[in-house]
């Protein structure tokens, strides 16, 4: 090979590489884009309001979970922000569950 196609075949490859690392998820902790984590227990279900064995409390949307599905204790993880003053679930998995026993 010329030098020329070397050095060709060197920048593309370099563009490539710098391509795939800018199409990667965030890199930056959860925290500083006002996303949270927590993992817990569920223990009281009260209407879209769910609290946690950890004293935490969350308003679920519909989007997040149907009520039907928060059963008392059912391990859960869950994704939050906060928003004026209250912990909103915006996504959450169920690690452990029996369905069925719900709270008042």
């Amino acid at each position: 090979m010329h030098r020329e196609n070397i050095a060709a075949l060197i920048l593309v490859l370099g563009i490539l590489g710098a391509l795939a690392l800018s199409g990667c998820a965030h890199t930056e902790p959860m925290s500083l884009r006002g996303d949270h984590e927590v993992e817990g227990r569920i223990v009281d279900v009260r209407g879209e309001r769910m609290r946690l064995n950890n004293g935490m409390e969350f308003l679920i949307p519909q989007d997040v979970a149907r009520w039907s599905q928060l059963a008392l204790g059912s391990v859960v993880r869950v994704h939050y922000e906060e928003r004026d003053g209250q912990k909103v679930a915006t996504s959450m998995f169920f690690t452990e569950g029996a369905e069925g026993r719900h709270g008042l």
